[in-house]
């Protein structure tokens, strides 16, 4: 006898998971019709917040697969939806983070700091930064301590890289911890 799928959506991770840099890990195309099969739902989350939805899509694109923007949850788009209900009436930010995760706060209504500005922050958002500076370490440390909410993208310590690990998001956050002495609200997967 034939057991009735149950499952409504599937969760998938892509970086690292899907595929590594450029390159498929498995045969994307095919795992996509085998779910669509199944009756169920593909939700693919990342703890990226460097790239926006339309990346990912273009890289599910490149790989025979499309899907609805609605499938894809970066940590930068989780991050900025939970201050949206955080901050309804929005305020300045300090960011540290790529291109992904500053377009994704600013297009839910957050001012995003200039470095030093002087203004307050109600909160310090901090993603994975590959520019990330001594001053960014400096300014996040002073508004937190200033008693701007203070919120993690992702805990990822390390992220897969053509060449090897890298330091991740997880990281940054944990400098800013031991220096303030303050824990960070977590976002992105697992929690």
């Amino acid at each position: 006898m034939k057991q009735k799928n149950t499952l409504k959506t599937i969760l998938l991770d892509m970086d690292g998971v899907l595929w590594q840099g450029p390159q498929p890990v498995l045969e994307i195309r095919l795992l996509f019709d085998r779910i669509q099969k199944l009756g169920a739902q593909a939700l693919c989350v990342t703890n990226n917040s460097t790239r926006s939805v339309s990346y990912h899509l273009d890289m599910l694109k490149g790989f025979g697969v499309s899907l609805d923007p609605s499938s894809i949850i970066t940590s930068a788009e989780a991050t900025a939806h939970y201050l949206e209900g955080k901050f309804p009436r929005r305020g300045s930010l300090f960011v540290i983070g790529e291109s992904g995760l500053r377009d994704a706060l600013v297009r839910s209504g957050f001012q995003v700091l200039a470095d030093g500005s002087g203004k307050e922050a109600i909160a310090v958002v901090i993603g994975l930064d590959r520019e990330f500076t001594y001053r960014d370490l400096e300014l996040a440390v002073r508004y937190v301590g200033q008693g701007a909410e203070f919120i993690g993208t992702n805990p990822d310590l390390t992220i897969p890289t053509p060449t090897g690990v890298a330091p991740g998001a997880g990281a940054i956050i944990r400098g800013v911890e031991l220096s303030s002495g303050k824990k960070a609200h977590i976002i992105g997967k697992p929690h």
